[in-house]
């Protein structure tokens, strides 16, 4: 038997929601009972494995609904800027940011490389821009599991 428990989304531990979880996960673990945590929300900002870890989870232990239907597994980023940079077009410039890295392409192109972190170099997202319009966002665990395609509509980006 296998006791699944359905949530919308996951943190890092900021709210009550996050701490049942855990304990919930405390007490299956304790019991011998088998669980599965799904999780239905769109996370953007890092990888789900990140977040789930952090409370304690194993990534076997989790149902994320955006690539269960995929042949990605939710496991911890491992792809990294040198595997960005073998597919990226021609690199004019490369800028260090924050907890990004900026790259510089011919025709008034860039990209931005969101990191979990700048010692690791791992990437979580990359967004393209063209002039001054994001034209695709894609997400990365150990390779690219989703990318997301926007154009321009009333000064903003609106997603395809």
């Amino acid at each position: 038997m296998t006791v699944y428990s359905i949530n919308k989304g996951i943190g890092r531990a900021s709210s009550g929601v996050e701490y049942s979880q855990a304990y919930r996960r405390r007490v299956f673990r304790k019991l011998g009972v088998k669980a599965k945590f799904v999780f239905t929300d769109w996370i953007s900002y890092e990888n789900i494995a990140h977040l789930t870890r952090n409370l304690g989870f194993k990534d076997r232990e989790i149902i994320w609904l955006y690539t269960f239907f995929t042949d990605f597994e939710v496991r911890a980023g491992s792809f990294t800027l040198d595997d960005l940079e073998k597919v990226l077009p021609p690199i004019l410039e490369r800028k260090p940011l924050n907890k990004a890295v900026r790259y510089i392409f011919a025709n008034d192109f860039w990209a931005t490389a969101y990191l979990k972190d700048l010692s690791s170099g791992i990437v979580d997202r990359v967004e393209y821009v063209s002039g001054a319009n994001l034209v695709r966002k894609d997400y990365y665990s150990y390779g690219r599991y989703c990318s997301e395609f926007y154009a321009p509509e009333s000064n903003r980006a609106k997603l395809y």
